[in-house]
């Protein structure tokens, strides 16, 4: 394929902006310096070989490249910067670099070749800009005003090329080309910038594309039916166009299909000179310029000279691997071709080749896959076919089979290992939660697991721990919507560079509770998930509050609580999942407990007898203030005593104490003790108190008055009964403590 060296001149252009046809001669100019013009031409180039020329004149800033077709741009043929690729942006912002896929520029500072624009401007310098300019031969020209002639376009190997003409007037002397090149498909309009006032563009571009090549041709005729000859047949649309336009036609054909033709082939005849009755069969055709012989196309009454059919075999192969089997010799007299061949094509006329498919499910289940091709010889005279049978191994090992204590969720993804979850994996605990019981996730489990899971990495990352919704989709992924009741434990890039994560609770697929926990490496509570009498709840307990096993539900000692009522009596499975993260779990599995659900102990107080203190000063007053009929006095002692090493137990050797009120308040806006022990209202009295203040708030504190220490409860309503009960475990500390 050869470019059209006369060329042909552009059939259109446009002009941009400030561009211009000045006075004269010449065909473009800019009105004002910038870059907001631009000369753009309707015709384009595709090919390697294919360019443009046009004439330039006078020193000045010029810039002469490639534009992308709109169509080239959408299809992300460019390469580089997307903004300066986009053809739409072409003089239309002010800056050289817009529009072009690559340009080069003139100046007149180096007296020619300045630099590169365009949406990637990595460049190889040709000879003509080497040296300074120096090697640019038709420079004296250029500076002197007069026209000299450039070329852009896509040389042989591909790469966007700027050249000028050389003295002998036949020589292009390249200034810069491409360091990459265009990709197939990109389609490019010549572009032209001005600088500057002073440029001129004197001749009207042309445009120089290839000349097409003829098609090989393959002259055939038919006796069909016997003693009528048909003739030319060839087996392209292409061969039978080429032959109609050479013969005066428009490049048309028509099909035939014959019924005594054993390959049942679409034949294409040229409308031109076609013959659909001769008589006999012709010899030869000289219209083309050169004598052609006709090969004639075999019907039935020769199908003896069909080619010997391909012996049945049976190969093994690999899923996913190469296939190449040799399916005839080489330098027979026929075609090979095959069909039910999975996409594989027959390579040289010879060899089967493609990629093997792969098998469905894994290889103790399903072994492998059977596939038959037939293979098909085809000549002149006619066609045979056997049959290759391929057997397709499968090499897809079995999924983990989950450590015991838990099943893997099958429509969920697969296990990394037996005891690691993959991103999207989810296990099912093997005991369920019986109906009354409750079943306790320990904290130990969380710092050791989850954390870990949720800390490292990337992302936002989760693991899910709940009750599984009966309408759980576990194939797409692990979201709230599995879930009817269920805590995740999330971290994403923020949480993980502040040693954070974040405690959620969701129920019925909607998030209830968004926790900001602040320390990365303790789970804070033991979880608690509760399935009793059609009741299912969740929620968190404080290690410091009591044993997980035992502890009667209390929503206000309880963190995060959340419940469903109403459901079924039955026993229900815990759900573990993921997403964004793997999961190791411990092996054996362990940290999760079941246990009856504990109920709150039998009052024995009938509550038929209560004080009621009206007016002010009115107190009940212990009798003796001796140390050992008040336990809040601890004895009196003041050495120190350790805490004990068991949390929830009372010290060895201390004096621990515990005192319980049941009380309401009357509402009135004032400061009330509920009781206090202590040595009164000076400045340097010691005292410890329950009190509710003028706005119903209750409060437990202790110290020296005007330095005392606080906790609030909460607020209290008028005319209900509160209980409180406050315990000491004996411990007393040093003054660094």
């Amino acid at each position: 394929m050869v470019a059209d060296v006369d060329g042909v001149d552009i059939s259109g252009e446009t002009l941009i902006g400030n561009g211009i046809d000045p006075l004269g001669d010449d065909v473009y100019a800019a009105s004002s310096s910038g870059s907001l013009n631009g000369y753009l031409s309707d015709d384009v180039i595709d090919q390697a070989g294919e360019y443009f020329t046009f004439d330039i004149r006078n020193e000045s800033q010029i810039g002469f490249g490639l534009v992308h077709t709109q169509d080239s741009f959408d299809d992300g043929y460019y390469s580089g910067s997307a903004t300066y690729a986009n053809p739409t942006t072409f003089g239309t912002s002010n800056s050289a670099h817009y529009g072009f896929q690559f340009s080069h520029w003139f100046h007149p500072t180096p007296n020619g070749s300045w630099t590169n624009y365009g949406a990637n401007t990595s460049y190889v310098m040709g000879n003509a800009w080497h040296g300074a300019n120096t090697n640019f031969e038709a420079r004296d020209e250029w500076l002197a005003g007069d026209p000299i002639k450039i070329k852009v376009g896509i040389d042989e190997n591909g790469f966007i090329a700027i050249s000028s003409l050389a003295d002998d007037g036949t020589t292009w002397k390249l200034h810069a080309r491409t360091a990459y090149s265009v990709v197939e498909g990109a389609e490019f309009r010549l572009g032209i910038k001005m600088g500057d006032t002073t440029a001129r563009v004197y001749t009207k571009p042309k445009v120089h594309l290839l000349e097409p090549a003829a098609p090989t041709m393959n002259f055939r005729y038919i006796e069909s039916p016997d003693g009528v000859f048909n003739y030319p047949l060839f087996a392209t649309e292409e061969e039978a166009n080429y032959y109609d336009s050479e013969n005066g036609g428009s490049g048309s054909s028509h099909v035939h299909v014959y019924a005594d033709d054993p390959t049942n082939t679409t034949w294409y005849m040229p409308d031109t000179n076609g013959v659909m009755n001769g008589t006999s069969a012709p010899l030869f055709d000289l219209s083309l310029g050169q004598s052609a012989s006709y090969t004639e196309i075999t019907s039935l009454t020769n199908s003896d000279l069909a080619p010997p059919a391909f012996a049945d075999t049976t190969i093994t192969i690999d899923e996913l691997s190469t296939i190449n089997y040799q399916l005839s010799p080489v330098d027979v007299g026929y075609v090979t071709t095959v069909g039910n061949a999975y996409g594989w094509t027959v390579v040289d006329g010879t060899t089967l080749s493609g990629t093997a498919p792969e098998v469905t499910g894994d290889n103790v289940a399903n072994p492998s896959d059977t596939t038959t091709v037939t293979v098909y010889r085809t000549n002149s005279y006619g066609t045979s076919q056997g049959t290759l049978t391929v057997n397709i191994t499968n090499l897809t090992a079995p999924p983990a089979v989950a450590i015991n204590g838990v099943t893997h969720e099958a429509t969920s993804t697969a296990l990394v290992d037996s005891d690691t979850l993959d991103d999207g994996s989810v296990i099912i605990l093997d005991n369920p939660i019986n109906d009354g019981n409750r079943l306790v996730m320990d904290k130990a489990f969380v710092d050791s697991y989850i954390l870990p899971a949720i800390s490292s990495g990337s992302g936002n990352e989760s693991v899910w721990v709940g009750f599984g919704s009966g309408s759980a989709d576990w194939s797409n992924g692990v979201t709230e919507a599995d879930f009817d009741l269920a805590f995740e434990f999330f971290a994403n890039d923020i949480d993980r560079t502040n040693g954070t994560w974040r405690l959620r609770t969701y129920k019925n697929g909607v998030q209830q509770d968004n926790v900001g926990i602040g320390s990365n490496t303790t789970g804070m509570y033991n979880y608690l998930f509760v399935n009793d009498g059609g009741t299912i709840k969740i929620g968190g307990l404080l290690p410091s509050y009591g044993n997980a096993s035992t502890f009667v539900w209390d929503n206000s000692s309880i963190s995060w609580e959340q419940e469903i009522t109403g459901l079924a009596t039955q026993n229900r499975e815990l759900y573990i999942g993921t997403n964004g993260t793997q999961l190791d779990l411990p092996n054996p599995f362990a940290n999760f407990n079941e246990y009856t659900e504990p109920s709150a102990p039998t009052s024995l107080t009938n509550w038929t007898k209560a004080l009621d203190f009206s007016g002010s000063s009115e107190r009940a007053q212990i009798v003796s203030s001796s140390y050992s009929v008040v336990p809040l006095k601890m004895a009196g002692t003041n050495n120190q005593v350790s805490a004990p090493t068991t949390s929830g137990n009372t010290t060895n050797g201390g004096h621990p104490w515990a005192t319980a009120i049941v009380f309401k308040i009357d509402g009135n806006s004032s400061n009330q003790h509920i009781w206090n022990l202590g040595e009164g209202a000076g400045s340097t009295d010691d005292n410890i108190y329950l009190r509710v203040d003028a706005n119903r708030g209750l409060y437990f504190g202790w110290g020296r008055q005007g330095d005392f220490n606080e906790l609030f409860f909460g607020s209290l309503n008028v005319g209900t009964w509160y209980g409180c009960y406050i315990a000491h475990n004996g411990t007393r500390y040093g003054s660094g403590n």
